[in-house]
């Protein structure tokens, strides 16, 4: 008996968790008086984008806040920040 898994495919996820980074960065740069263009989003955004999908090797089975959430968190935003 094979079992389905439940929720979003792993693409919605992806897409999700870009959409999230994307808002991130264009609060960031607003903060800090930067220009909202595309350009600068898109610019800001990749290394956060590439450190999400690096994070996508951290093994977790489970889609709990802690501790499988706040270590993709904060290794997204400290890969982000040393990329």
């Amino acid at each position: 008996m094979s079992r389905q898994r439940r929720g979003l495919p792993l693409w919605g996820v992806a897409l999700i968790d870009v959409v999230c980074v994307v808002a991130f960065i264009a609060v960031g740069l607003l903060s800090h008086a930067e220009s909202l263009s595309l350009g600068s989003v898109a610019w800001a955004s990749l290394p956060f984008v590439a450190a999400r999908a690096l994070m996508l090797l951290y093994p977790t089975t489970s889609l709990a806040l802690w501790p499988s959430g706040v270590v993709v968190w904060l290794g997204t935003w400290g890969f982000g920040m040393a990329l």
